[in-house]
């Protein structure tokens, strides 16, 4: 198995790997301060990681037409993710809520410790693919307004 693989390194590797992208600059780089190779320093940066996996690029980080479309996909992320307290699917299926927790904490993971060891906003959108369908199937599973445009459009 590979070094960086052992469990007492995983957090050193993941600091290591965010200072690589930090070093190499950029215009599109997420800054974590209290970023440390520790339980707490990952424990403190976790939220805005996690917010960064999933929803960023944001419309104020568009700096070419590829984080344009984006900053875009992300807004309409962030606009089904609005949706989640009114849809009742998820209380009325008890059959799939262990799969919904499932993918939910799968994708908090994945999201929080990509988003940790790659600062970088480009190469991030990149990475995102590892989970970014199962984020979509959650959010759009059940969504009532996704329904009332679909009905509209089915006219």
């Amino acid at each position: 198995m590979h070094p960086n693989f052992y469990p007492h390194r995983l957090f050193a590797v993941i600091v290591e790997n965010y200072q690589a992208f930090q070093s190499a600059g950029g215009p599109s780089v997420v800054v974590y301060p209290h970023l440390q190779p520790n339980f707490w320093g990952m424990f403190s940066s976790a939220p805005l990681a996690l917010a960064t996996g999933l929803f960023r690029p944001f419309v104020t980080d568009v700096h070419h037409w590829f984080s344009a479309f984006a900053a875009l996909e992300n807004l309409a992320l962030l606009a089904l993710l609005v949706t989640v307290p009114y849809r009742s699917a998820w209380n009325t299926h008890q059959r799939w809520r262990l799969m919904v927790m499932a993918l939910a904490a799968y994708i908090f993971i994945l999201a929080t410790f990509l988003a940790l060891s790659t600062p970088n906003l480009g190469t991030l959108v990149r990475y995102r693919v590892g989970f970014l369908p199962f984020f979509v199937l959650l959010l759009a599973v059940g969504n009532p307004w996704l329904r009332r445009l679909n009905q509209r459009w089915a006219r």
